[in-house]
């Protein structure tokens, strides 16, 4: 094909120099921590080849949160990786200003929503990134390999996140997660 089938999200606002969605990056700083290196992933390279995808989710923006396909049709992805971004990890293992030091008892997981062409949700998947509850110590810093297909035939995925750190104004965990590898059928 000539082109990939795949629309990411995405949107940058110039007057605060920032962006939702997904973008492209080759970057595997796995030394320094926050903002400053939010397109960093913690394996320090791409699953395979030279770049991956860094998702950061922000709800004013629902609509950037999503990847589709670009013809309205409708496929089975089959898998995608998944790693922990820098500044996730980095904040989650170390905390931060703004995030605690993850603990007994904490988490920060994906959801992936499927949706079929006219819109009805498919079903969704819970992926964690960090699991801390029932005595867990989960925090990778390897790419993982998760199986999409329960989400049967969609049109789109949207992604979303959940965290056990939150505070009055919605999640503290940075909303961040790389991926790569993106694998679908025809």
């Amino acid at each position: 094909k000539d082109a990939l089938p795949l629309r990411f999200g995405h949107s940058y606002t110039p007057d605060w120099d920032s962006w939702t969605g997904f973008v492209v990056s080759c970057q595997g700083d796995t030394q320094t921590p926050g903002y400053v290196n939010q397109y960093s992933v913690i394996a320090g390279t791409a699953a395979s080849g030279d770049n991956f995808a860094v998702f950061f989710r922000d709800s004013s923006y629902p609509e950037n949160n999503e990847l589709s396909f670009s013809d309205a049709s409708e496929h089975r992805f089959k898998s995608i990786s998944f790693c922990n971004a820098t500044y996730s990890y980095l904040s989650m293992k170390h905390g931060d200003a703004f995030s605690k030091k993850f603990e007994d008892g904490d988490y920060f997981k994906l959801i992936i929503h499927g949706y079929d062409a006219e819109g009805v949700e498919t079903t969704s998947k819970e992926i964690y990134l960090a699991d801390f509850r029932e005595g867990k110590q989960y925090l990778p810093n390897t790419w993982t390999v998760i199986d999409l297909t329960s989400l049967g035939e969609v049109n789109k995925l949207a992604f979303d996140f959940a965290s056990s750190d939150m505070g009055i104004w919605g999640m503290n965990t940075p909303a961040y997660v790389c991926l790569d590898n993106i694998i679908f059928e025809e």
